[in-house]
C-alpha cells in the first residue's frame, strides 16, 4: 500500500477501521452506512454512551475488523469515485474481498466487483479459480462467463486443475452442465 492513499489519513475521516495485521485506514463513516447495514450498526456501537470505553486514536474511534489489510484496501478502494478503477491480479484476494461484501451486506460494492471481474484480465487468466470464487460467492453470472470460457479446454485435463477440487459436488455438476 501507496503512503500517500487515502486510508492513511483524511481531514474527513470520522472513524478508523483496523485490519487484522494493525493497519489503520481513515474511513468515513456515513459512507460506509449508506452502502452497508452491517457498518451501521457498528458505528452506532462507536456513538453511543459506551462509546467513551472504546478505543480511538486522533480522537476518532477505532472499529477492529477481522479482514487483513489487503482485502480491506480493495473494499474500500470499490467505494471510493474513480475514473480508473484499480486491477484485479488475484483470484484468491478477490475471494476474500467477494466474502467480505457479502458478510457486510454491499451490495454496490458487490455489483462492481462482478462487472470489474467480468471485464478485467483475470477472468481469462485463472478461469477456473474465478468459476470456484464465483460458484462460492453465488455469482451465477460470472460463473457461467467463466464456465463458457472454457469450453475449448478437453474434459480429460479437468482432473488436474486444483481450482475444481475446492468446489462442491453441485458446483462441478453445473460446471459440466455448461460445458455440455
Amino acid at each position: 500500500m501507496d503512503a500517500d492513499v487515502p486510508y492513511h489519513s483524511s481531514a474527513f475521516a470520522d472513524i478508523i477501521l483496523r485490519s487484522s495485521d494493525d493497519v489503520h485506514f481513515y474511513g468515513i463513516g456515513q459512507l460506509l452506512c449508506l452502502v452497508s447495514p452491517v457498518f451501521m450498526d457498528m458505528l452506532a456501537l462507536n456513538r453511543g454512551p459506551a462509546a467513551e470505553e472504546n478505543e480511538s486514536k486522533c480522537n476518532l474511534p477505532i472499529v477492529p475488523l477481522e479482514e487483513h489489510s489487503e482485502t480491506l484496501y480493495l473494499l474500500l478502494d470499490s467505494l471510493l469515485p474513480r475514473t480508473e478503477e484499480p486491477k484485479l491480479t488475484s483470484f484468491s484476494l478477490l475471494w476474500k474481498v467477494g466474502k467480505a461484501v457479502k458478510k457486510y451486506f454491499m451490495d454496490v460494492v458487490e455489483g462492481k466487483l462482478k462487472n470489474r471481474l467480468l471485464t478485467s484480465e483475470l477472468i481469462s487468466s485463472e478461469l477456473f479459480g474465478i468459476y470456484a470464487v464465483a460458484t462460492d460467492l453465488e455469482w451465477e453470472l460470472v460463473a457461467s462467463e467463466a464456465a463458457r470460457r472454457t469450453l475449448d479446454i478437453p474434459l480429460e485435463s479437468l482432473a488436474f486443475v486444483d481450482q475444481l477440487h475446492g468446489i462442491t459436488g453441485l458446483g462441478f455438476y453445473r460446471f459440466l452442465e455448461y460445458r455440455l
